[in-house]
């Protein structure tokens, strides 16, 4: 499974069509984790940088404020009773009480089955208490009511991640970029998936490179990417590069992977 805090990491970056937050990451335990405050732990090994994991899911799972909307959000008109429910929701959710918020979310979605910013935070609700496989449905259906807004398929790049099915992540990413190539979310997406695939290639480095420049967390995938690649004192540089900046990952585990580094031959 893949390093639970890593799965904290990528939670925080859940996108909800609210304020967000950015999770924790770690670099080498194996759990289980979701959700900013409640995390799950199973058990937590640890290990060098560049050593293989298993396949749990990064904590990618936040509440991203998008501001593109898509034509089908201006067009779509919910009514009042699922607005209301759906702020319900987003309120509780902003607040971490996720199990109180489903209820609502889930509401608003009954009452209109094409509202996707429902679905979207209804999914980012269920990622958040650790439940990818009840995430994914309502993905696919924003998905499919609303094909080019790219929030759904970064958070189902997160479900699958969760679910350690990254070549499923992968695919989502790419088709993701394939609505936005210039989207530095999709980027990130991509290079979450292959990252977490243990996919240490040239384009993993160059999708994070690019996503660097939105996302300051990119950075600290790079050190983890170049490490598995067996380039230590890029990997070093690179870490030290994020420490010094302004990402929001668990920095305590930021500099744990750095000591290791330092003593890497």
């Amino acid at each position: 499974m893949v390093p639970v805090r890593f799965v904290l990491l990528f939670t925080s970056f859940l996108t909800l069509n609210i304020p967000s937050a950015v999770g924790q990451p770690s670099l080498g335990s194996n759990q289980q984790a979701i959700g900013n405050e409640s995390t799950t732990v199973a058990r937590e090994v640890r290990r060098t940088p560049g050593q293989g994991r298993g396949s749990n899911a990064p904590e990618y799972s936040q509440v991203v404020t998008s501001s593109i909307v898509s034509v089908h959000q201006l067009k779509h008109s919910p009514p009042g009773k699922a607005r209301n429910a759906l702020n319900k929701g987003i309120k509780l959710f902003r607040k971490a009480r996720f199990v109180e918020a489903i209820p609502w979310l889930g509401e608003a979605v009954k009452i209109d089955p094409e509202y996707t910013d429902a679905q979207n935070d209804l999914a980012a609700a269920y990622l958040k208490v650790g439940m990818p496989d009840k995430a994914i449905p309502p993905l696919l259906s924003a998905i499919k009511s609303d094909p080019h807004w790219e929030l759904p398929y970064f958070n189902l790049v997160l479900a699958y991640i969760h679910k350690s099915e990254f070549s499923k992540a992968e695919d989502t990413a790419r088709q993701m970029i394939g609505i936005n190539p210039g989207s530095p979310r999709a980027g990130l997406g991509l290079g979450l998936a292959l990252t977490l695939g243990n996919r240490f290639t040239p384009e993993t480095q160059a999708v994070l490179t690019y996503a660097e420049s939105v996302f300051p967390e990119a950075t600290l995938l790079l050190g983890r990417v170049l490490a598995g690649r067996g380039e230590i004192e890029a990997a070093r540089s690179k870490i030290s590069t994020y420490l010094a900046g302004p990402g929001s990952w668990d920095r305590d585990i930021a500099s744990e992977w750095l000591e290791l580094l330092k003593r890497a031959p």
